[in-house]
């Protein structure tokens, strides 16, 4: 399995990356959008995961550059 989802970031970027197995699966996120994006889609994606799932781990968390539009939402996230 492997998955994107490309979270609405307006003018930035957050993209959440699944792989491995339907069962458990492998979590990468990839920037963090703007600092509106964490609360309006990435957290609500977040506790979706976790109430679907028990909890929600990430192999890891990559910020491409510090442009506010990549990192805006990293500072809640984090």
């Amino acid at each position: 399995m492997f998955k994107i989802h490309m979270l609405p970031a307006d003018h930035g970027d957050c993209l959440w990356v699944e792989y491995g197995t339907a069962a458990k699966p492998k979590r990468v996120l990839i920037d963090a959008g703007t600092p509106g994006t964490y609360a309006r889609a990435l957290r609500p994606k977040i506790e979706e995961t976790v109430a679907r799932e028990g909890n929600c781990h990430f192999e890891l968390f990559v910020v491409t550059h510090i442009d506010a539009d990549h990192i805006g939402g990293a500072l809640q996230f984090l």
